[in-house]
């Protein structure tokens, strides 16, 4: 059996012809669709562009939504934060003052 090698193109050359020579392959193929069929894909292309736009703004208003609820958590943990400080600060001065009213008196 032998090593049989063929050239192919490569894959990126492919995709930059593609590329290239996309929209005079495109505008052939709808130049050959009748007018109804075009004015269909027209529609149909408008409707989903108004419904991306719509999902787009829902989307940014739960965006929205979720930064104003990570800002309310984030003040919530610091203030936890300096509740358990002051709290173990009140823990430390109580604990010493039982300690000296233990060896005062």
């Amino acid at each position: 059996m032998e090593n049989n090698t063929s050239n192919v193109k490569a894959d990126l050359q492919r995709a930059f012809k593609k590329w290239f020579t996309g929209p005079e392959v495109l505008g052939s193929e709808l130049s050959k669709l009748n007018y109804n069929v075009l004015a269909d894909l027209g529609l149909k292309a408008s409707k989903q562009v108004a419904e991306c736009g719509d999902t787009m703004a829902e989307n940014q208003s739960i965006q929205n939504h979720l930064l104003i609820q990570r800002d309310e958590f984030l003040n919530y943990y610091v203030k936890s934060q300096i509740l358990a400080m002051a709290l173990i600060k009140d823990r430390s001065h109580y604990t010493k003052m039982q300690a000296w009213s233990r060896w005062c008196w």
